[in-house]
This record gives C-alpha cells, structure tokens and sequence, in this order.
C-alpha cells in the first residue's frame, strides 16, 4: 500500500502550527487503520501547545474519527481549542504578553 502524508499550516490563535497526517500509518485491514498526526508550533519556537508540555504532539488517531471531524485540520483545530479551554493553558498563554513592570 503506497503512504500518503497530507502536511498542513494553520494560524491558530496567532500563533503558526503545522500539522502533518498519514490517514494509513498501520494498515492492518481496511477497517483496522491507524493514523498519526504529528503537530508542531512553528511560530513562535519556543511557545508549547495546549496539547502538549512542548511544542510539539504525536498521536496516534482512528483516521474514521478524523474525516468525521471534518479532516486534519479540523480535528486539530477542535482538539486545540478544547485544550485550550483549561485554566493552566489560559494563565500560561498569557504570560509571553504580560508587560513585565520591575
């Protein structure tokens, strides 16, 4: 079976992200796929995701769940805005702007 890699660019919230999809990661039967999405900040570097303690997340997801979403893109972009929802990602998100008065 020949690979296919959908690789995408989002501004999400102001910040880019880059999304990469292989729908047929682990093919074992038509009805057993398993897919992965790696996603990346690209901009800034050093900010983290709200899915994630770094910039960066690997997942494994069933490829159904991801076309019912709407595909990759629209998956992401629901999983982030979930995630992003969460105290913790709110304060931390926040700070990078904070005018720092010392």
């Amino acid at each position: 079976m020949t690979r296919s890699l959908q690789k995408s660019t989002i501004i999400w919230r102001g910040f880019e992200i880059e999304i990469r999809y292989e729908a047929t990661w682990l093919c074992c039967a038509q009805d057993d796929r398993i897919g992965h999405l790696a996603i990346k900040m690209v901009e800034p570097e050093s900010m983290r995701l709200p899915i994630s303690h770094t910039g960066y997340r690997s997942y494994f997801a069933n490829p159904v769940e991801v076309d019912a979403a709407g595909g990759p893109v629209a998956f992401v972009t629901d999983w982030l805005n979930e995630a992003a929802q969460a105290p913790a990602w709110q304060e931390q998100s926040q700070d990078p702007r904070q005018c720092a008065l010392t």
